[in-house]
């Protein structure tokens, strides 16, 4: 590498005279520099590319927060129970709010009390609704047993009709059973609840109506009846005609279809259709109102041909609409009952003895009385001629 050139000053001393003459001389020469420093490179380093922080800050962030939240959950868990609100019941009917404490884990209890709200129907609950309570707490519902209370009549000693009339009058419904009794045929011989005891309008008092003596009892008479006629009969040469005091040849017996789940009026045609007659009875259920859900004799049984087979008819469990009793009586029998029906009324009938022809068959008297509002379902009880 060729180095610059460099100045050197010598000074040279000459003899000039009387004085000496100094005369600086300058020489150039070239004179190595030292050499350069070698250029610098930049050395990069090898190995993984630098990350951004802020994901793995705002990572731990979260973290911190989550960890400061189950903290504060934990120690509220401690400090406080299980619980749970309370569903707001009031108005509901008692089975769907019974239901739905249940579903919230709660436990339900029923207080009843009189009130001017339908029967079934919940009046006020405690705690109220929307309230936070222990799982599992007691909810007391209280539930209307309908307007007001009456006192139960003495019905014993009254006809079928006439005890009827005077529960209806009260706001009472009859649930009337024939039993065998020595008692005259259609008399009240028991009653439940007793006289005197108060229970709630609409409910129902069960009366025991004496239907006479037994047919064994019957057949024994008849028996004997029968016995002592024919030997007056082959004593004298003369015979008997049908009539007061003599017997007929007896109904053939009719296997009992099965008429359950149908409606009130297809029950009806059905056992009509086997020779048999419906009496309905008004009962609480679940089921569709009008429906058949009981029957006795059950399916398969027999029954007398021109007998009436028992059928428990729902009215449901809303509240009931009322209409006015239809005017049956001068109808036949099976008229008579078909148009109570379709009217919305259950009915059964019973015999009582005439005299006049143009009345066998026919009905003589209903109650309760015709032109009456009565909310629908409620039994209407007709009686039917027979001669005797």
């Amino acid at each position: 590498m060729v180095r610059p050139a460099t100045e050197e000053e010598t000074r040279v001393v000459r003899p000039a005279g009387d004085e000496d003459v100094t005369r600086v001389v300058r020489r150039t020469r070239r004179v190595d520099s030292p050499p350069p420093p070698p250029p610098v490179e930049r050395v990069r380093r090898v190995g993984p590319p630098e990350r951004n922080p802020w994901p793995w800050l705002l990572a731990l962030l979260l973290l911190v927060l989550g960890g400061i939240a189950a903290a504060y959950l934990l120690s509220q868990r401690d400090d406080e129970p299980d619980t749970v609100a309370v569903p707001s019941v009031v108005g509901s009917r008692e089975a769907d709010a019974v239901s739905r404490l249940q579903r919230a884990g709660l436990n339900p209890r029923i207080a009843r009390q009189f009130a001017e709200r339908p029967r079934g129907i919940v009046l006020r609950q405690q705690p109220a609704g929307a309230a936070n309570v222990k799982r599992g707490a007691a909810v007391t519902l209280y539930v209307s047993r309908g307007p007001g209370t009456v006192a139960v009549p003495n019905l014993q000693g009254l006809s079928e009709a006439e005890a009827a009339s005077k529960l209806t009058a009260l706001g009472l419904e009859a649930n009337v059973v024939r039993v065998p009794s020595t008692e005259p045929d259609g008399t009240v011989i028991a009653q439940s609840p007793a006289r005197d005891e108060r229970i709630g309008r609409g409910e129902t008092v069960r009366i025991n109506v004496s239907r006479g003596v037994t047919r064994t009892q019957t057949t024994t008479t008849t028996t004997a009846t029968t016995a002592a006629t024919t030997s007056t009969t082959a004593t004298t040469g003369t015979t008997t005609t049908p009539g007061a005091g003599t017997t007929t040849a007896p109904p053939e017996d009719a296997e009992v279809p099965d008429v359950v789940g149908q409606s009130e009026i297809d029950a009806a045609a059905a056992l009509g259709a086997v020779g048999l007659l419906a009496d309905s009875y008004p009962v609480s259920s679940e089921e569709a109102p009008g429906t058949v859900v009981a029957q006795r004799p059950g399916a398969g049984g027999t029954a007398l041909e021109g007998s009436a087979v028992r059928l428990n008819v729902a009215i449901g469990t809303g509240t009931r609409p009322s209409r006015a009793v239809p005017d049956v009586t001068g109808l036949n029998e099976r008229a008579a009952r078909d148009r109570l029906r379709r009217t919305g009324f259950t009915v059964r009938a019973i015999e009582r003895k005439v005299t006049a022809r143009d009345e066998n068959g026919v009905v003589i008297l209903q109650s309760p009385d015709a032109g009456r509002s009565l909310r629908l379902g409620i039994q209407i009880t007709i009686y039917v001629g027979r001669l005797r």
